[in-house]
């Protein structure tokens, strides 16, 4: 990811890019916002994958699956309100998928991951293979949101003058 990128040369600091990229990555409040743009701001409440596009079936190629009625009816027998016929597949039934999702830091990059797999009546469902792999990673949008949030760690970096070398 290149999102500081224009930062640093908008200030000409003397900030090493390395640095200044892996304090930030490293920083728990960034990626607890990555992970939350990634899953509850796109998957959730838009059912988008980090194209912007509708989740789409890969098996079927289908427009990314809505609930049904009878969804609807067994989730709510076990106490879950938010699979409501018609909506949008939300990737939140256990809240397997969600707790999965981690950030990676190597270097100067930072990955999204999360374990795809998921066990339903019996059957072993890959949400990567049924979804395609973009249901993991951020939009142009949620970078956009995420340039506001890194902003913080960027400060607290130049303050401690970390990049002296």
């Amino acid at each position: 990811m290149d999102i500081l990128t224009e930062y640093l040369v908008k200030t000409k600091t003397r900030l090493t890019y390395e640095k200044l990229l892996s304090y930030v990555w490293h920083d728990k409040q960034v990626q607890d916002k990555i992970i939350e743009l990634n899953t509850i701001g796109q998957l959730f409440n838009k059912s988008i994958d980090s194209l912007g596009d509708g989740l789409i079936d890969q098996s079927t190629g289908e427009k990314g699956g809505k609930y049904k009625g009878r969804t609807q009816a067994i989730a709510e027998r076990e106490g879950i309100y938010n699979k409501i016929a018609g909506q949008p597949y939300n990737f939140d039934w256990s809240g397997y998928f969600f707790q999965s999702f981690s950030i990676l830091v190597s270097g100067v990059n930072a990955e999204i991951l999360a374990d795809p797999i998921k066990i339903q009546k019996g059957q072993r469902i890959d949400l990567f293979e049924k979804y395609g792999e973009d249901i993991v990673g951020l939009t142009e949008f949620s970078k956009q949101e995420l340039r506001e949030v890194i902003r913080i760690p960027i400060q607290r970096f130049n303050k401690r003058g970390l990049s002296v070398n």
